[in-house]
């Protein structure tokens, strides 16, 4: 046990308590609101066992920073709290320490930046700066910079909110972005226990963490850390990599603070969300054209809030746990994120931010009334009320199980907050299930537009950043759009200074037409930020720029087809379909919504750019003798894709022979055969000659795999993320990336042969968790890898002829906290050297622990021909 010697700190923090009140007895509150927030910000950097102030106090009873009399109360709290506290400070140290170190010069650029917020009420374009960061014996490159809309981000000179991002690659708890904030600038615990919950239901959110913070070597004391929108915070939560966007940006935030309450003008349309689409790290996504046709689909569809745009069990999900918490703050458009899903073509939301939860009395008491339009859209569709019972199930069952279990989680770190309770929640969970008429299908919650506005007063029209919102798309049209619930004078277009010409000078209110403006020009292909619009309204000019350049070709959305008529081949009944027995040519790409049937002995024959896309289950079960064909009419066919089945899959006695992976418009699959979120089930199942990233690629679904043969493939013969399976009996050969690749996924494999492979035979990888039980891998450029937390145990097994090591554990993804590990028991391995084992993991043959070796991953690849 460590103990802490610092008890003096407590009376140093309360002789600031005291100072504070006398102080504001003498002086004027606004002269020394600063200093008042430096002394609380000091004090709460001695780390006494509470989160903030105002968590000393009952629930619901929490004054406010401008009341006098909260200093005294909070005196008084502390004296009554000091065994409590006592008891914090001579315990274990809870928290891992992480220094901060930044140059003098550049922490005096952050500090300006705080000026220039504290002048202005608002930060606006912080400097990022050089960083080192050390955290258990390691350094690591940083840049730095403010962050924070409220004023409580940097009131104070101590313990700022600050947004750091990690350079070479590395991560810190996980994190390689992320920001540093108060406890109080998430209402802790309240966004923790919120976002808990959250993720317990399925949907997607940030982890919270928390840290021992010196800056410069002053300590700062706890402070909470905040992943960003990364890629790392989606594989954590098994996800697959794709863009994130926002809808909504920094400009009405600014507007509101600028303005105040009083002058501030409702109808602006600044950071409209029907109009603004933020991308994250668009400079990186936007490499990809297949990216930027994604965030095409999302700009184009949000305009009007389609309802096929979203994920709508995750929207209702996310709805009511904001409506049980008595709050919608979380998913309102400034504090919500949504992740596209390259499976689904959905956005589901990543919510933050969440309030502290209070009773419910009716619908008008929720917290921010002003539900965003994509919710009121998805409670019109027939989807929200059909799975409406499931989704109040999954809620119900979490909140009654786990909102507790969260506050009593919150509580353990911070045994001196007052211990806060489930029940509010639960009783308004039951409020709302009790009334849906009022809280689910109340006619106030549709999208309503004001009848008559009254235009901006010259004060508030002086204030407007933007006049328009200027899109430009891949065929050289340029979109305007009035933000302004009046007429604006169009003065000049330009493109990198060149005039464009136009006809109308002048731009509709957006109450008399809605529809953009649009101006047909030249300028072809991507022009983002080169096309500039100046404008003039009530006598205030302005320049805007159009964002990202928009595609406007090939964005199909497959998933949301239906074009399979059935011909003589086919039969349909109570929404299932069958292919009855013979051989037939598809010369165009078949989607079916709903189950589909093979008959044994029928053979597909595929034109190049069709395939099989089944929005449920399929069961092809031919015979030995009478097997089910799958092949190409000439070279190659686009594969078959299997998603939201309800029912078990089944491919029995079934051949798919030259396939490559299904890309379409907006779908663009790395697996030949996929299965996403669909159970199946492979029985005597041969796939040859594979053009694809992965032959078959299973997704968050549970398998089976008993006598498969899977050879002459270009990349990865099996690819199974975030799933669970069993493989039986089965063959690999001539593979040319990995057999058997596994991420997140939890499989048993028993009498597999692999043969001629130029990777790995069994790669696990993101926490996977692999039985291995008498293989037999030949010719291989590495037998079995365990990386990224995995744990692989292999018994009874041969590897022989491999390339570079017969097996290895190693760090490919610094952020898992547990090391990969794998064990070997009676396995035959050749040549003299046939393990390495890479610092910080684990490896164990035959009872003995194999030695460590410090080396790098890439370049040990890099440098050898496998």
């Amino acid at each position: 046990m460590i103990l802490k010697t610092q008890t003096k700190n407590i009376f140093i923090l309360l002789g600031i308590i005291t100072s504070i009140i006398l102080s504001l007895l003498v002086v004027d509150r606004s002269e020394i609101f600063r200093i008042k927030e430096d002394l609380i910000q000091y004090g709460m950097s001695l780390d006494l066992g509470f989160s903030m102030r105002q968590n000393l106090y009952e629930p619901h009873q929490k004054e406010i920073e401008s009341d006098s009399g909260a200093y005294s109360s909070s005196l008084f709290k502390l004296f009554s709290s000091l065994p409590k506290i006592l008891k914090y400070k001579l315990g274990e140290d809870n928290f891992e320490r992480i220094d901060i170190d930044i140059k003098y010069l550049d922490y005096q650029q952050i500090m300006l930046d705080r000026e220039r917020a504290q002048k202005n009420g608002v930060l606006k374009n912080p400097s990022y700066v050089n960083a080192n960061i050390k955290y258990k014996n390691s350094s690591y490159r940083a840049k730095v910079r403010l962050k924070g809309y409220g004023t409580g981000h940097w009131d104070s000179k101590y313990r700022m909110s600050l947004l750091v991002s990690l350079k070479d690659g590395k991560s810190i708890l996980g994190n390689r972005k992320f920001s540093i904030l108060k406890p109080r600038e998430r209402q802790y615990p309240f966004d923790y226990v919120f976002q808990s919950l959250v993720k317990s239901v399925g949907n997607l959110s940030s982890s919270p963490y928390f840290g021992h913070f010196y800056l410069n070597g002053n300590d700062w004391g706890i402070m909470y850390i905040e992943e960003h929108m990364t890629k790392e915070l989606l594989e954590k939560q098994r996800r697959k990599e794709s863009i994130i966007v926002r809808f909504s940006n920094d400009d009405l935030l600014e507007y509101q603070s600028l303005m105040g309450n009083e002058d501030f003008y409702p109808y602006y349309k600044i950071s409209d969300p029907s109009l603004t689409v933020h991308l994250y790290d668009e400079n990186k996504y936007l490499i990809d054209n297949q990216n930027r046709k994604l965030y095409s689909y999302i700009a184009k569809e949000q305009i009007n809030f389609e309802s096929h745009l979203y994920n709508i069990d995750s929207l209702t999900k996310s709805y009511l746990l904001a409506s049980a918490w008595g709050s919608w703050h979380s998913i309102l458009d400034y504090n919500s994120r949504y992740y596209l899903n390259p499976y689904t073509l959905n956005l589901e939301p990543i919510t933050s931010d969440q309030l502290w939860h209070v009773p419910l009395q009716g619908l008008h008491t929720l917290l921010h009334y002003d539900l965003p339009d994509q919710y009121k859209t998805i409670m019109e569709s027939k989807k929200f009320i059909t799975n409406l019972p499931l989704n109040i199930k999954t809620i119900q069952s979490n909140i009654l199980t786990n909102t507790q279990k969260y506050f009593d989680e919150a509580a353990s770190a911070f045994p001196v907050d007052q211990r806060l309770s489930a029940d509010t929640v639960v009783t308004n969970l039951n409020k709302v299930l009790s009334n849906k008429e009022t809280y689910l299908f109340n006619p106030l919650l549709s999208k309503i537009t004001p009848d008559k506005f009254d235009l901006p007063s010259a004060k508030q029209a002086s204030f407007f950043k933007d006049h328009l919102h200027v899109r430009h798309y891949t065929d050289g049209l340029i979109e305007l759009y009035n933000l302004v619930p009046d007429e604006v004078l169009i003065k000049k277009i330009t493109y990198e200074d060149k005039p464009i010409p136009f006809k109308t000078k002048f731009i509709e209110s957006y109450t008399r037409d809605n529809s953009p403006l649009i101006i047909k020009t030249k300028y072809l292909g991507i022009r983002d930020n080169k096309i500039k619009v100046q404008t003039e309204y009530q006598g205030q000019l302005r320049e805007t720029k159009n964002g990202i350049s928009l595609i406007t070709e090939d964005l199909v959305n497959p998933i949301m087809a239906d074009n399979f008529k059935c011909q003589s081949f086919c039969t349909v009944k109570d929404g299932n379909y069958f292919i009855k027995e013979g051989e037939w040519i598809i010369r165009e790409p078949v989607v079916i919504n709903g189950n589909l049937t093979i008959q044994k002995g029928v053979s597909l024959k595929f034109y190049d750019d069709s395939y099989l896309l089944v929005r449920g289950s399929i069961l092809a079960s031919g015979t030995t003798e009478n097997p089910i064909k799958f092949k190409a009419y000439s070279n190659f066919w686009k594969g078959i894709y299997v998603l939201g089945a309800q029912k078990k899959s089944l491919l029995e006695n079934v051949i798919i022979e030259n396939v490559r992976a299904l890309e379409d418009g907006l779908l663009k699959l790395t697996g030949a055969i996929t299965f996403y979120r669909s159970d199946v089930d492979f029985y005597n199942v041969t796939i040859d000659k594979v053009s694809a990233e992965d032959a078959i690629n299973i997704i968050e679904s549970s398998f089976s795999m008993n006598s498969i043969l899977i050879k002459n493939t270009g990349s990865d013969a099996l690819d199974s993320d975030f799933s669970i399976g069993k493989i039986d009996n089965s063959k690999f050969q001539d593979i040319g990336g990995d057999a058997l690749d596994f991420s997140g996924s939890t499989v048993q494999i028993n009498n597999v042969d692999v043969f001629n492979v130029k990777d790995k035979a069994v790669s696990g990888g993101e926490e996977s968790l692999i039985e291995i039980n008498k293989g037999n891998f030949h010719d291989v450029g590495i037998g079995v890898a365990s990386k990224d937390a995995s744990n692989i145990v292999v018994t009874d097994t041969q590897i022989k002829n491999y390339r570079l090591f017969g097996v290895m554990s190693y760090v490919k993804k610094g952020f898992y906290s547990k090391p990969s590990s794998i064990s070997l028991y009676g396995c035959n391995i050749d040549k003299q050297s046939p393990y390495l084992r890479q610092n910080g993991t684990f490896m164990l043959v035959d009872g003995l622990e194999i030695e460590e070796n410090s080396f790098d991953v890439d370049k040990l690849y890099s440098s050898q021909e496998i």
